[in-house]
């Protein structure tokens, strides 16, 4: 899928679940995010905003999230991997936003000596974080969250990815 056909799906699948979403924004933050990874490609050859909009896709898809958990999802990788602030993206989208955006980024700084226990690591804290944490930071941790799935997903079994989805989703609805 290209890009913008990842877009298309993504707006398709909000559109079911809330229709009544912030889809202005939610198409500023797909147009700020592929700007600013412009010439950034990812290891198999794919534009890096396919990335994000996969981590967004998991965050409708699987969790029915809002408006700006989308954003967020979008925008996950700007501050850390672009030119872009947090204060940039605060004046752009909103404060809430940035604030999940730099969560996210805070998450990732982490040297592990295997990708495999980065990832595992960063599941086992996120889901211990959801069980206490305000609304906002249990939205950065499920961008994060989003991204290793979408990471974990191209290394292991379908099997496993969808029963960690799954779960996922079953902690964000038991711990709201």
């Amino acid at each position: 899928m290209t890009p913008q056909e990842m877009y298309d799906h993504l707006v398709e699948t909000v559109k079911s679940y809330n229709p009544t979403a912030g889809f202005d924004q939610i198409r500023a933050a797909f147009t700020y995010a592929d700007a600013h990874h412009a010439g950034q490609n990812r290891k198999d050859g794919s534009p890096f905003v396919t990335h994000p909009l996969a981590v967004a896709q998991i965050v409708a898809e699987e969790l029915h999230l809002d408006t700006e958990s989308i954003v967020a999802a979008l925008l996950h990788d700007t501050i850390e991997d672009t030119s872009a602030t947090h204060e940039e993206i605060s004046k752009l989208f909103s404060p809430t936003v940035a604030d999940l955006v730099e969560g996210v980024s805070k998450l990732t700084r982490i040297q592990y000596a295997t990708k495999e226990d980065e990832q595992m690591e960063n599941l086992r804290k996120m889901l211990i974080a959801m069980r206490s944490r305000t609304r906002g930071k249990r939205m950065s941790v499920l961008a994060s969250f989003s991204g290793a799935l979408r990471e974990m997903s191209a290394r292991t079994s379908s099997v496993a990815s969808v029963s960690l989805r799954s779960h996922a989703k079953w902690k964000y609805v038991n711990t709201s």
